[in-house]
């Protein structure tokens, strides 16, 4: 009986050094996991169990982690977004790359579940689309090409995107991974190349120029009327030699 009551004693001891260890970071490179230079982050509001706010009693919070206390068992883990510091977003995603809020974590007996949570910038490319005398032109589509980098980020990237101006002119390419991309307006065949890098700005602007159908129609009755100027010099110039 004796070791029988020892051991239910060991059992429930196990059942409250266990649960779950938050590991929310800044993913500054995107490599989505926590080096050595990116610094830890936390809101007491930014995590919700079994959709419940945290009891202060059941968290502790040290260098690189949150622990939670929690018996075993599989819980439900809640991100809220609007706890997150501004111009970052969380980068946890499912198998076909859809960004995740909610997790399901299985707690063990006696041991803690770690839960890294990457967070990564969102940067923005904006900027205004004109025309050769910078005139801003609306509904014309703008497309962005990721073009690859060395360093590559945790999700899936889409290859191609593809936004409208407005009636200012203006578009915006908004939560871009890391990577190289080729900007272009429809119909142009010369891209511009945009680098975002971990020490980029969060938002970039980046103008584009458009070449109008006036543009080429301009361009087209310029050449005609310099043929047809020639033409007529030549033509003045025939008139003065003799015919034999």
């Amino acid at each position: 009986l004796q070791g029988g009551s020892a051991a239910n004693t060991r059992v429930e001891e196990l059942r409250t050094r266990g649960g779950i260890a938050i590991q929310p970071f800044f993913d500054r490179n995107g490599n989505g996991k926590q080096d050595p230079s990116e610094e830890s982050y936390w809101h007491s509001e930014l995590i919700t169990l079994d959709q419940k706010a945290l009891n202060p009693s059941q968290t502790t919070q040290l260098a690189n982690r949150v622990e939670i206390k929690a018996a075993p068992g599989s819980y439900r883990l809640d991100l809220n977004p609007a706890r997150l510091p501004a111009g970052w977003r969380n980068a946890i995603t499912d198998l076909a790359g859809k960004p995740l809020d909610s997790l399901r974590v299985n707690v063990a007996l006696g041991s803690y579940t770690t839960v890294p949570i990457p967070l990564v910038p969102i940067y923005t490319v904006t900027g205004i689309v004109s025309d050769s005398i910078r005139k801003p032109l609306p509904n014309v589509e703008v497309i962005a090409i990721y073009a690859g980098t060395s360093d590559r980020p945790a999700s899936p990237v889409p290859n191609r995107r593809s936004t409208i101006t407005k009636s200012d002119g203006s578009y915006q390419f908004a939560d871009l991974p890391l990577g190289d991309y080729q900007v272009s307006t429809s119909g142009q065949l010369q891209p511009t190349t945009i680098a975002i890098v971990p020490s980029s700005p969060v938002l970039q602007q980046l103008n584009l120029q458009h070449n109008t159908i006036s543009d080429s129609t301009s361009s087209s009755q310029l050449i005609t009327e310099d043929c047809a100027m020639v033409f007529a010099i030549c033509w003045q110039g025939l008139q003065h030699f003799p015919v034999i």
